[in-house]
């Protein structure tokens, strides 16, 4: 059983691969409080940290608006982007939110085929 759980494992990473070789991948987390950059190189020793960024994004005022919330954010994020020095193709990104739910789950076992359509 072991050798095929690596088999499937070293299949699913060739297929779902975020990185080539010499790209880079730019992840951002953006919280209640900070909003936070790392870029990341794949290189032919692993993977380097190439850039980062940290930004504390300021409490709100009283009574503020979508918009005038969306500008603080920006800001924040502006600042942090600033930070990093370097671009990025790919980017994944975190947002803290209440009404995001992430839970882990159980799958039997099946074929890849079906685990694909499964997890989509």
């Amino acid at each position: 059983m072991v050798p095929k759980i690596k088999q499937i494992t070293a299949q699913l990473d060739q297929e779902i691969n975020l990185f080539e070789p010499g790209q880079k991948f730019m992840g951002i987390d953006i919280g209640s409080t900070l909003i936070k950059i790392a870029v990341i190189k794949e290189s032919p020793v692993g993977t380097r940290l190439v850039g980062i960024g940290l930004s504390e994004i300021p409490p709100p005022p009283p009574n503020e608006t979508d918009e005038e919330t969306r500008a603080r954010i920006s800001l924040s994020l502006k600042e942090a982007l600033s930070q990093v020095k370097t671009r990025a193709k790919k980017v994944c990104t975190i947002i803290n939110t209440p009404s995001l739910n992430i839970k882990p789950i159980s799958l039997p076992a099946m074929p890849m085929e079906e685990l694909k359509e499964s997890v989509k």
